[in-house]
């Protein structure tokens, strides 16, 4: 299989809603990861992340211990659909590919218009 060639870009994020989808490959570094870039970044799972809660949270992390609906892409700038269910991250790539959001689902190249570092 021959992989297309990528271009390195680096994103003006600052002003963007960042919706961060499941709990597979650490959610949590994640997040915190792109938080000091974006405006907001929202996880959304039904696990319990104890790390995810205090005093030293930065503000602009949103946390919602639920399942994902599809309500929730609605005002989302960028999405990262990192479930374990492959069904849910599908309908999250039809969901984005419909709104025109840039998603990505990481380990599914096919189905991610941006990749993260390290995402295979």
């Amino acid at each position: 299989m021959n992989k297309k060639p990528l271009f390195p870009v680096f994103l003006d994020l600052s002003e963007k809603k960042i919706v961060v989808i499941g709990s597979v490959q650490d959610p949590v570094c994640l997040v915190r990861k792109l938080a000091p870039y974006t405006k907001m970044v929202t996880l959304i799972c039904p696990e319990d992340l104890p790390e995810m809660a205090g005093p030293e949270m930065p503000e602009n992390i949103q946390v919602l211990r639920r399942n994902y609906v599809r309500e929730d892409l609605y005002d989302a700038d960028l999405v990262i659909a990192a479930s374990s269910d492959i069904r849910e991250n599908r309908d999250i790539h039809a969901q984005c590919k419909c709104l025109g959001i840039p998603v990505n689902i990481p380990g599914d190249r096919a189905r991610s218009d941006f990749f993260l570092e390290n995402d295979g």
